[in-house]
């Protein structure tokens, strides 16, 4: 907190009485840091997140979630390293790792159904959840040195071969 206060060029107590404690500090940043900006309109209600569910056809709704899956892991992905680091050994981030772990599973959840038009079996939620982690991106994207491109084609085929697969 004395080095977010530092660089914000106010005091750890400023910090405190604008957003509260470390784990809602970050919370706050993870939250921005998905949508891209500090408006106060949810994921559900931007256009990237809509588009999903509105395009033409199917191929263009699961390329609309993988761009902002990309997005979102590109923006994310760092903070939530932070993030999951203290909560090792800080039972409030912990707490918050547990809660956004949930909430991005619900989203995965949602933008499937969205795509396909119906609910999915939890199995292959779970196989789209891990595949969009933005921990997947770290290691393709930072660890491997892909692109942007390389990395949202990949995920448009591996998103498709999931949802296309007959039940």
């Amino acid at each position: 907190m004395r080095d977010v206060a530092h660089t914000a060029e106010v005091s750890v107590e400023t910090i405190y009485s604008a957003v509260g404690p470390k784990a809602a500090l970050l919370k706050a940043a993870v939250d921005i840091a998905v949508v891209g900006d500090a408006e106060p309109s949810p994921l559900a209600d931007r256009s990237a997140f809509i588009r999903i569910g509105t395009a033409p056809t199917r191929h263009e709704r699961i390329d609309a979630a993988a761009h902002l899956t990309a997005d979102i892991n590109e923006r994310t992905h760092r903070i939530v390293e932070v993030l999951r680091a203290g909560a090792r050994t800080e039972p409030a981030l912990r707490t918050e790792v547990i809660a956004a772990t949930q909430r991005r599973y619900d989203t995965v959840a949602e933008a499937a159904r969205m795509i396909s038009g119906h609910d999915l079996p939890p199995d292959r939620i779970d196989e789209l959840w891990a595949l969009t982690s933005d921990q997947v991106y770290h290691l393709l994207a930072d660890e491997r040195g892909w692109s942007r491109a390389r990395y949202t084609a990949w995920l448009t085929g591996r998103m498709e071969e999931i949802l296309d697969r007959p039940e």
